[in-house]
Formats: structure tokens, C-alpha cells, sequence
């Protein structure tokens, strides 16, 4: 398939989700038009993610950061009905990256804000042939002029989950949607699947009061109800189309 039907190409080396609860009235404030609001066992969630990105193309051009970049966002997840089908994807209500360039950059891929911010990332454990070795993430940040820290250590490996799994939910998402100047906007998304453990132990301080908002500090204070670590997956975003 050509590079020029894809608006961003990139490879995600580590990912980390932490995954909270919260009162689906608090997300239908931010609710793009035509979509709806997904559950997962009558529940809805938000998701904390850090991300390492790589190989990033843009438009099919590689994007001149040769290191990529990391990312941290709050993602909640939506439904949309087309026909008889419902496309399941999720939304994102903010999102900070190290590097200005690849904030302007995501700005005009997406149509949102991207922020700015320091941002540094350690990981060990990843492609390792010691089979006792579990992936270990340290991701620090700052937020005015305050740092958040977001540390993880796997515990073990988990089977690849059912299309009805909680995991299936949170990691694997078709869409991503985005609303442009009133226009919700669908980006296909084509990946491929995580190898995935889950997390022995969570270390997570962030004034995400500050960061995401006072309804969504409320619940990310609290522990979070399931922790994911993802190796490695190629996450391709198709150029988007106005629903």
C-alpha cells in the first residue's frame, strides 16, 4: 500500500496505560459530534498513556527527529454506529510531547493541540532473550514547572486477550477521532499486535488537577484499576475523513 494514503507512520518501541474509572457525564462534556461513548462492562475509562514513538514518517516523508520522541496523553474511549457496525476508537484530551517541532508537526496532522514540554524516558527489559527479565519504564515530566513521574515494573506476561477482553479495549483501537473547527474527523488506524504484561508495581505522582483538568484529577488519584505494558507495535493513522 503507497506511504501517501497514510498521514502518520511511526513505530511505538514501549507503551505504558494506566487505567481508571470515572462518570461517564464527566466525558460527555468533551463527546465529539457523531459519536458515542464506548463501555466495557457497563464501565466507562480514561487512560493515562506514555508512549515512545519511532521511525516516524509524516505523509509518507520521514519526520527529521532521528530518535523519535516520547508521549504522554489522557485518552477516553468512543463508538461510532455505521450501518450495522459500531467502530470502536477512542479521543484524547491532552497530549504533551519533548519536542516543539514534533508538537507543530502532530498539530497539523491532527487538528489539535499538541503540548510542549520537557520530557525525558528509561525503559529496560524490552526484546530481552532472558526470559526472567521483565520491561521496566521510568517516565518523568514536567507540567508548570512542576515534575510527574510515572514508573512501572511488569509482572508477567499476558496470552493475547479475546476481542472481549479488557485489554482488547484499552490497547487495541481502530479510530482515533479528533474534532477540527466543529468537524469530528475518523483516522483509520492499522497496528499491529502488542506483546503485553501486566504490572507487578505502579508508581504514578502527577498533578493531573493541573494538567488534565479537576474532574479528571478526581479520578486519576485514585489507584488505577489494571496497568498495561505494550512492546512494540507498527501504528500506522490513514488520512482522515469529516463524518
Amino acid at each position: 500500500m503507497s506511504n501517501r494514503r497514510y498521514a502518520m507512520q511511526s513505530l511505538w518501541t514501549e507503551l505504558v496505560a494506566l487505567n481508571f474509572q470515572i462518570d461517564p457525564a464527566v466525558l460527555q462534556t468533551y463527546l465529539p459530534p457523531g459519536l458515542q461513548l464506548d463501555y466495557f462492562n457497563d464501565e466507562t475509562y480514561v487512560s493515562l498513556i506514555a508512549v515512545h514513538l519511532r521511525n516516524v514518517r509524516i505523509w509518507g516523508l520521514p519526520m527529521p527527529i532521528t530518535r523519535g520522541f516520547q508521549h504522554v496523553a489522557l485518552r477516553y474511549y468512543v463508538r461510532r454506529r455505521v450501518g450495522e457496525e459500531y467502530r470502536q476508537g477512542f479521543c484524547t484530551i491532552k497530549s504533551f510531547v519533548p519536542s516543539r517541532f514534533a508538537a507543530w508537526v502532530l498539530h497539523v496532522v491532527f487538528k489539535t493541540e499538541f503540548s510542549h514540554t520537557w520530557m525525558r524516558s528509561q525503559v529496560s527489559g524490552f526484546g530481552s532473550p532472558n526470559e526472567s527479565e521483565v520491561p521496566t519504564v521510568d517516565y518523568q515530566w514536567k507540567y508548570q514547572a512542576e515534575t510527574n513521574r510515572l514508573r512501572v515494573r511488569a509482572r508477567h506476561r499476558l496470552q493475547r486477550g479475546g476481542t472481549d477482553s479488557k485489554m482488547n479495549f484499552i490497547l487495541n483501537k481502530d479510530y482515533r477521532y479528533v474534532v477540527s473547527r466543529g468537524t469530528t474527523l475518523e483516522y483509520q488506524v492499522e497496528w499491529t499486535p502488542w506483546t503485553v504484561w501486566d504490572a507487578g508495581h505502579a508508581n504514578f505522582q502527577c498533578d493531573s488537577k493541573s494538567m488534565f483538568g479537576a474532574a479528571f484529577g478526581k479520578y486519576l488519584s485514585r489507584r488505577p484499576v489494571s496497568v498495561y505494558i505494550g512492546e512494540q507495535s507498527t501504528v500506522n493513522l490513514f488520512r482522515p475523513n469529516a463524518i
